[in-house]
C-alpha cells in the first residue's frame, strides 16, 4: 500500500504543469475527441511507467542495498530540484494524422514521456519499493485523473462556440486529486 500511495504522490506534483497537460490539451483543441485522447494517454502510461517500474526493480536487485538507498535518496533530491523548473511548451504538428485519434496521442505521450519527471520518479519508486505493479498503478493514478478536467474544459468551449478555432492559452492548473482548469480562448 506504500508504494502505491507514495507513487500517487509523487508523480501527481510531478505531474503539476508538465508537457503532456499540455500535449493533453492540444490535442483536445485539435480533435474534440476526448475519449480516444485519453484511452490512448491511459495506455501510454501504462506501458511506459509499467517498462520504468520493472527497469527499477531490476536495477534495484543489481546494485547492494547501500549503493541502492545513496543512489535513490540523491535521485529523489535531483527529482525535487528538477520539479522546481518548469517544462517548455512544445509545439504539436498534427495536420497530418494517419493512423486516427488513439494512436497519435498514444504515441506522442509514449515518446514525450521518455526521460520525463515522472519516467524517473517511476524508475526510482520500481527502486525503492521493489514492487512493479504497486508502482504502475500508483503512478498511472498520479498522471491520468487530471486529464480528463482538462480535456473536458476544451471540449465545453468548443461545443458552445462551434464556429471559432480555440487556441488553448494556458496549461492546466491541477492539483494531484484532479482538480483543476483550463483557459481557451478563440484564435485571432
Amino acid at each position: 500500500m506504500d508504494a502505491l500511495l507514495t507513487s500517487v504522490a509523487a508523480v501527481g506534483l510531478a505531474e503539476i504543469g508538465d508537457k503532456t497537460q499540455l500535449l493533453a490539451l492540444l490535442l483536445v483543441a485539435r480533435f474534440l475527441a476526448p475519449w480516444s485522447i485519453l484511452w490512448g494517454i491511459l495506455v501510454a502510461t501504462l506501458i511506459n511507467h509499467g517498462v520504468s517500474a520493472w527497469l527499477g526493480t531490476a536495477l534495484a536487485d543489481m546494485l547492494d542495498p547501500q549503493t541502492l538507498t545513496i543512489t535513490v535518496g540523491f535521485a529523489f533530491l535531483a527529482i525535487g530540484i528538477w520539479l522546481l523548473k518548469p517544462d517548455d511548451d512544445e509545439a504539436l504538428d498534427a495536420d497530418n494524422v494517419r493512423y486516427g485519434v488513439f494512436m497519435t496521442a498514444f504515441v506522442l505521450f509514449f515518446v514525450a514521456e521518455i526521460g520525463d519527471k515522472t519516467q524517473v520518479a517511476t524508475v526510482l519508486l520500481g527502486a525503492r519499493f521493489d514492487d512493479v505493479l504497486a508502482v504502475t498503478l500508483g503512478t498511472t493514478l498520479g498522471m491520468v485523473p487530471p486529464m480528463p478536467r482538462c480535456c473536458g474544459s476544451v471540449t465545453v468551449s468548443a461545443a458552445i462556440f462551434p464556429s471559432r478555432r480555440f487556441m488553448v492559452s494556458q496549461a492546466c492548473c491541477s492539483s494531484p486529486s484532479g482538480y483543476g482548469r483550463c483557459a481557451s480562448k478563440p484564435a485571432g
